[in-house]
């Protein structure tokens, strides 16, 4: 557990991001007519409740602003088969091979709040000259979620993202690595992808090492979990 001192180191290294939000607050009063001065007044005993109402706000922004770190609010219903969360997320399309035969699931009659978030490698690409292939193996993902303390999400978790936040898979394809599948008479796994053509929302079916070796495309986004203890 972080003590006091830890937190308080954490702000003091977090500085260069303290002088970026005062130029936001600074450029946000100027924009209202209002004095720089009103400012200075957050640091006083008559500014707390000020600051109070402040941090309320932030509070209610934070489903927004977990969005733009790639984190998303969910709640699994395990009481669902996959042809049923399925159907909740009235994709535009979907792999006839996505079925409960190919990916069971063991129902309860429960309801689990979560919280999902996506990985990108992006920016983790190799510099020019040394890999020109801009991918990245399953393996490596599945390591990196490891070191974070994440596992993979299940299609379970997956399918009630793509139900309950449709936008996400419009802007960048979602990899579920949690559930797998091997059809008969083939060695080859394939796992669940959200991914769109167009407006056009789609769940599909990827090589779980995708492309037979070649890797994922960095533009890709995995779905994670935090590990339960």
């Amino acid at each position: 557990m972080a003590t006091r001192k830890n937190r308080v180191s954490d702000v003091m290294r977090g500085m260069g991001v303290g002088h970026s939000i005062m130029k936001e607050l600074e450029n946000a009063t100027e924009a209202l007519g209002l004095p720089l001065e009103v400012l200075h007044l957050l640091a006083t005993p008559e500014g707390a409740p000020v600051v109070g109402e402040m941090v309320a706000t932030m509070a209610e922004s934070l489903d927004q602003l977990g969005r733009l770190l790639g984190r998303y609010s969910i709640t699994v219903d395990k009481a669902l088969t996959v042809e049923e969360m399925i159907s909740a997320g009235c994709f535009d399309w979907e792999n006839a091979d996505i079925t409960s035969g190919n990916f069971p699931l063991e129902l309860t009659d429960t309801r689990e709040a979560m919280e999902v978030v996506t990985l990108c490698f992006d920016q983790d690409a190799p510099a020019s000259g040394q890999d020109t292939s801009q991918h990245i193996s399953t393996h490596k993902v599945l390591a990196a979620m490891s070191q974070k303390n994440l596992r993979p999400a299940t299609i379970a978790e997956t399918l009630a993202l793509g139900a309950q936040h449709r936008s996400v898979q419009r802007i960048i394809p979602v990899v579920c690595l949690g559930s797998t599948c091997v059809f008969p008479h083939t060695t080859t796994r394939y796992c669940p992808v959200l991914c769109s053509d167009g407006s056009d929302r789609k769940l599909d079916l990827r090589f779980f090492d995708h492309n037979l070796g070649q890797g994922w495309s960095r533009d890709c986004r995995f779905l994670a979990v935090r590990k339960v203890a």
